[in-house]
Order: C-alpha cells, then sequence, then structure tokens
C-alpha cells in the first residue's frame, strides 16, 4: 500500500515537473471582446415652427390721395386739389395729400376763371396748380381774347376785375355832385351769368352796358 502510494506520488511530481520544464500551454488570449457600443442616445424631439405670421402691413395709402376732385372740398382729410399746368383750361384734378409747410414765394398765373393764383410753393407736385391754368402772369396780361380776369377802366381811375367785379356809377344828386364809381363784387346769384341781363336786376341799377363783356351799372338818383 505503502509502495502504491509511492509511486502515484511520484508520477504527480514528474508530471508537474514535466509542465515546469517543457511544456508550453496556449495562453488564453488577452483581446477581451470589444467594448460594447455606447448606447446611442434618443433623437432629441424637434422643437415645432417657431415663425409667426408676418405682421399685417400698416402702411394705409393717403386717404383719398389719387382721386378725382374739381375743388379741394372733394378730397378727404384736408387734400387738395392739383391740376396739372401743363393741360391748361382742360386740366382734370387730382386729390393730392395735404401739404406740409410751403414756401412764401409767388409766382404769378392767370386761372381759367379770371382769378390770380401762384404756380408755386403750393405743396403740390411740380407741375401742378391750385386751379386750371389759363396762363402764366398776371390775369391782366390776359390776350386770350375773352375778357376773363381783365381789368376794365372804371372811372377816371379805378380799374376793376371783369371775373369778379362790376363798375359802379353813381350820377345825379344834389346839384353839381360828379358822378362816383366803384368796383363792386358780382353779386353771386349772377356767377354763372355775369351779365347786365342778371346783374341789372339783381342790384337795382337803372342802367346798365357792358362793352367787351366788362358790365357797368349806372344808378340815377334824385
Amino acid at each position: 500500500m505503502t509502495s502504491l502510494r509511492s509511486v502515484l506520488f511520484a508520477t504527480t511530481i514528474s508530471a508537474f515537473a514535466i509542465i515546469g520544464c517543457g511544456g508550453s500551454t496556449s495562453e488564453p488570449s488577452a483581446s477581451g471582446g470589444a467594448a460594447g457600443a455606447g448606447a446611442t442616445g434618443g433623437s432629441g424631439g424637434t422643437g415645432g415652427s417657431g415663425t409667426g405670421g408676418a405682421a399685417g402691413s400698416a402702411t394705409g395709402g393717403s386717404a383719398g390721395a389719387g382721386g378725382p376732385c374739381t375743388t379741394n372740398a372733394d378730397c378727404p382729410d384736408s387734400g387738395v386739389c392739383g391740376f396739372p399746368q401743363a393741360a391748361g383750361c382742360a386740366a382734370e384734378g387730382t386729390c393730392f395729400p395735404a401739404p406740409g409747410a410751403t414756401c412764401a414765394a409767388y409766382s404769378p398765373g392767370c386761372a381759367c376763371d379770371g382769378t390770380e393764383i401762384t404756380v408755386v410753393c403750393t405743396g403740390l407736385p411740380a407741375g401742378y396748380v391750385m386751379k386750371p391754368l389759363d396762363h402764366a402772369g398776371v390775369c391782366a396780361d390776359a390776350g386770350t381774347g375773352g375778357s376773363g380776369g381783365k381789368k376794365f377802366s372804371c372811372g377816371p381811375t379805378l380799374e376793376c376785375d371783369s371775373a369778379t367785379e362790376y363798375c359802379k356809377v353813381g350820377t345825379g344828386g344834389p346839384c353839381c355832385a360828379p358822378p362816383s364809381y366803384a368796383c363792386e363784387p358780382i353779386p353771386s346769384a349772377c356767377s354763372q351769368d355775369p351779365t347786365c341781363a342778371c346783374i341789372k336786376p339783381a342790384i337795382g341799377a337803372q342802367e346798365c352796358t357792358e362793352p367787351d363783356g366788362n358790365v357797368t351799372a349806372t344808378f340815377l338818383y334824385p
């Protein structure tokens, strides 16, 4: 029994010796398994579109600007009625926004109604005037064949505007009193018909003449 144990012990020792001296063993692979891929984070949620609608345009057109007109009263918001100067008496008016400060220069023009107007510093665009224009310059220089706006003699010293006035003559009265003369405004009732046929009865004159369309009404005083 003892001998068997001795044999087994010797055999075991020999085996260990063989391993220690010459037995090679495969080393276990040191390559570790690939590290686990890092967990991919979930895609962040896409934020909702935050683009608001464009603010509504607050730019309003000038009230009445560009509309047709014949006088300033036809233009809202204190607008002014302007007429293309080049179109003359055939001009049609257009509303423009109310002007701001204007210069004080004056360049006369004779409007088609016989009144003098300025053709500059009106606040209107260049080339536009406040009334249809018959010609540049003062009305007294009119040479258009009509009497509108021309001056005419009233007595020895006065001159009346044929478009807006008549010559009032007074005769008679106290002995030896000289005639009186005055330029009077044509009655509003006769503004469309400034003739003796309208003016004479409107003012109660006894006599009336209208050479060249210039009305002279005479009052005969007792």
